[in-house]
């Protein structure tokens, strides 16, 4: 149960560091 959680937890903070990247660079391509 926690592990898994856990495990979801780093993945999620991963996706949402990705979709801030994208988004970055498609403001800077404007």
């Amino acid at each position: 149960g926690y592990a898994i959680n856990i495990l979801d937890q780093e993945e999620a903070e991963e996706t949402l560091r990705l979709l801030r990247e994208i988004a970055e660079l498609a403001e800077e391509e404007g």
